[in-house]
């Protein structure tokens, strides 16, 4: 793929979804991992826009503007295996810039001339914990997020949930295994 201004990467995760009340784990004893760090908290405020018929959604891609993390930014994840999504960002501009016209480019085969309008907003309460290998390197990242997402235009639902989400290194497989008693989220 060509490389867009801002950044280009694969994301391997896998999320999990759990009840409120299910205690964090210890991860320490998971294959590869020599320490897990002190969480960062972290608020994230997401905007996600596709067509009025969901165009992307139904191809599997998901675009979003999203801010309150260590990567605030639009975000076009693409299809890209198992468990694997190509991300591509561009940096933040006014919180009323439309989707900036180098991502649009990416997907405008599949919306051809229709409009991408705001249809989701979530906000997620993260606590997100590094996982390390014996050298102290970061192999990647679980993240207990606790979500409430309303949905934006003609429909006017609201919906909460709780998830883990196992993120690894970008470009690297994820650390094995997941949180016993998961099960596999969307």
């Amino acid at each position: 793929m060509v490389r867009m201004g801002g950044s280009h990467h694969d994301e391997v995760e896998r999320k999990y979804d759990v009840a409120p009340s299910t205690v964090f784990p210890d991860l320490a004893p998971a294959e590869g991992v020599a320490s897990v760090g002190q969480p960062a908290e972290l608020r994230l405020e997401a905007v996600y826009y596709d067509t009025e018929t969901y165009d992307l959604a139904r191809s599997g891609i998901t675009l979003r503007r999203r801010a309150g993390g260590t990567d605030d930014g639009w975000h076009l994840k693409l299809p890209a295996g198992k468990d694997t999504r190509t991300e591509i960002g561009e940096p933040l501009g006014p919180d009323t810039e439309p989707v900036p016209g180098r991502i649009e480019a990416r997907v405008r085969a599949i919306v051809r001339d229709r409009p991408l309008n705001p249809v989701a907003a979530l906000t997620t309460h993260r606590r997100e914990y590094p996982l390390r290998d014996a050298e102290g390197t970061v192999l990647g990242h679980v993240c207990d997020d606790s979500v409430h997402a309303r949905t934006l235009g003609s429909l006017d639902r609201e919906q909460s949930w709780r998830e883990w989400e196992v993120v690894g290194r970008h470009g690297e497989r994820r650390p094995s295994g997941g949180p016993k008693g998961a099960s596999a989220g969307a």
